[in-house]
């Protein structure tokens, strides 16, 4: 069941006890105060990543206009990773203690999604809405000094990482793309009648309170892994019923699915990449089968597939240490075989 009001002050107040909320989960900002609205999304995040074995910061920054939240840990060569659809930075908990010794963890909040600012999309292709999330981006890695990193994106964060990789080749030592979305035109049927009709957000706003049970039920596997039961079900829950969610990043999603089709399929674009690309894919995801996985290492010269048993659509919450280990390996091989590490990166605070 959802944690309640008072169990949340109960975590709340054990997280301050710990340090968690001026240390390892420091809601600190660049951009001033927090609205109402940040305060309960912290919140949730900070009882997602609690008991982590690693310090992980949670902070604001002003790219493009917009204000993009992002979770920071580890350090080394830095590593971004972008989240998939209704998810947010948080969402990668399941693997940062096992990456943040050996990388700079940067997991992004996409603009219209997680705690990123809701501003209003008001494009109408799928062009447009893969241009508003690939320049956010970008004006996020020129707010942040980065010059050079590895990418990693996941199903909705898979297709926008994709086309990042597509328009700003230069800023990618590595691609690494987790059951990714966008990539072939049919959609199965269900699910994008489900996506295109109704959507998993406006389903929780629809149920009001009771949504939360909708979201537990969603993220079952998910959920298991977090140190404090029901928090990754608050956390998305949270994420669900911000304030003018549904004219952003859910409008910018529903540009690009017709009720049969992806309207902006990447298979063909991607035989452009030359950037070293790893592949990851659940062998039990019906949502984007591992088909779309070895056609898409067909067109790719520079990519290599891996595929998860027994993992579905999310590999990196169902199997952490197959995730870890297939990307800290594909890293280490790069590294061998030449290529330098992600690096030159700065700091603007």
């Amino acid at each position: 069941m959802r944690v309640g009001k008072l169990q949340l002050r109960g975590w709340r107040a054990r997280l301050a006890s710990d340090g968690a909320l001026t240390r390892g989960h420091g809601f600190r900002t660049t951009d001033g105060a927090q609205s109402t609205a940040d305060g309960a999304g912290l919140a949730a995040e900070a009882l997602v990543l609690y008991g982590l074995g690693v310090p992980v910061h949670s902070r604001f920054i002003r790219a493009g206009g917009h204000r993009i939240h992002f979770l920071e840990a580890g350090a080394g060569p830095p590593i971004v990773f972008v989240h998939g659809h209704g998810g947010g930075a948080a969402v990668w908990h399941p693997v940062m203690e096992g990456l943040a010794p050996h990388a700079h963890l940067l997991a992004v909040d996409l603009l219209g999604w997680g705690l990123s600012e809701r501003a209003a999309f008001a494009g109408r292709t799928p062009r447009e809405a893969q241009a508003w999330w690939v320049e956010s981006l970008e004006a996020w890695r020129v707010a942040l000094g980065l010059e050079r990193f590895t990418m990693v994106g996941h199903s909705l964060g898979g297709f926008v990482a994709a086309s990042y990789a597509l328009a700003h080749p230069e800023r990618l030592d590595r691609l690494v793309l987790e059951n990714a979305g966008g990539i072939r035109a049919p959609a199965a049927l269900p699910p994008a009648l489900y996506f295109r009709m109704v959507g998993p957000q406006r389903l929780v706003r629809l149920f009001g309170p009771a949504g939360h049970l909708v979201v537990r039920w969603a993220r079952r596997v998910e959920a298991a892994r977090t140190a404090v039961p029901g928090a990754l079900a608050d956390y998305y829950y949270e994420l669900a019923t911000r304030p003018g969610s549904a004219a952003s990043g859910e409008r910018a999603f529903a540009r690009l699915l017709s009720l049969r089709r992806w309207r902006l399929p990447l298979l063909e674009a991607m035989r452009q990449v030359q950037t070293p690309t790893l592949l990851i894919w659940g062998e039990n995801d019906t949502l984007i089968p591992p088909l779309t996985g070895y056609l898409l290492r067909t067109k790719m010269p520079a990519a290599r597939l891996v595929i998860v048993t027994g993992a579905g659509h999310s590999p990196h919450a169902e199997r952490p240490p197959a995730f870890v280990e297939a990307l800290l390996s594909f890293l280490d091989e790069e590294s061998s075989a030449g290529r330098p590490p992600s690096g030159s990166e700065k700091h603007k605070t």
